[in-house]
């Protein structure tokens, strides 16, 4: 059967809705928003960058209720094709992927900052608490070469620690707290990557009611303690802040 919209098709339409984010509104009252949603299945056909990037400008747009996009499924398919894309390194589905995963997260943030206690806060804060259980391969992919991949990642990590304390253990735990380490030591100008990461860190350590057991977990990593102990000399000032802030927690 002929492909209802083709490779070329959702190319096109990607690129005039990068140009013209109107275009979304017009996308969801013609009822093809569901197709997107459709063809992002890893074995689907029309599972492509182009597809993603269309899903992307979908979940941005406030033209599109997040209800519906909930009931579509975008978590769990979010979720198995991102993970899916980092185990076979398909690396140009990583930056839209991650930028979903962020936009929803943030959607949660906002909602709490506006009314913890609202329908919204709720809808927001359930649906996406699986995304959270991912929080061990968002720091993964913040090693990522790409900047731009990884200071998405990270930013991930943190919206991860600060909504969804149901992370915090997998954060913890000793094989992605050597993670967190490799990712704290990179080469190159990752002072952002670093600067959220500690952030994220200070967040878990100072969670009510489990300071304890998370302080004496990160202390058993000794290298990683070294390399806090490194940023305190960065010549960032929020930086210093961070890892000094940390040391005096963990004491």
């Amino acid at each position: 059967d002929e492909d209802p919209i083709p490779l070329y098709g959702l190319k096109l339409m990607n690129n005039v809705a990068t140009q013209n984010p109107a275009l979304v509104k017009e996308l969801h009252a013609r009822n093809l928003v569901p197709k997107f949603f459709e063809f992002f299945e890893l074995e689907h056909r029309n599972n492509n960058v182009h597809n993603v990037k269309l899903i992307l400008k979908v979940v941005e747009s406030p033209a599109v209720p997040k209800k519906l996009i909930y009931d579509l499924g975008i978590i769990g398919k979010l979720s198995t094709v991102l993970s899916y894309a980092f185990e076979k390194n398909v690396e140009s589905f990583f930056e839209p992927c991650l930028d979903i995963v962020h936009t929803l997260l943030y959607c949660t943030a906002q909602a709490a900052k506006q009314n913890a206690a609202s329908e919204e806060y709720r809808m927001h804060h359930k649906s996406n608490s699986p995304l959270a259980k991912n929080v061990e391969l968002y720091v993964l992919l913040a090693l990522n070469r790409d900047l731009s991949v990884a200071e998405t990642a990270v930013h991930c990590v943190l919206l991860c620690a600060q909504l969804y304390s149901s992370c915090h253990e997998a954060f913890i735990s000793s094989q992605n707290l050597g993670n967190v380490r490799h990712a704290l030591m990179q080469e190159g100008d990752v002072a952002n990557v670093a600067k959220v990461l500690l952030k994220s860190l200070l967040v878990i350590l100072t969670s009510h009611g489990q300071e304890k057991k998370y302080t004496s977990a990160v202390k058993t990593d000794e290298l990683l303690c070294l390399d806090i102990r490194k940023w305190t000399q960065s010549s960032n000032a929020d930086i210093r802040a961070l890892a000094s802030q940390i040391l005096t927690v963990l004491g």
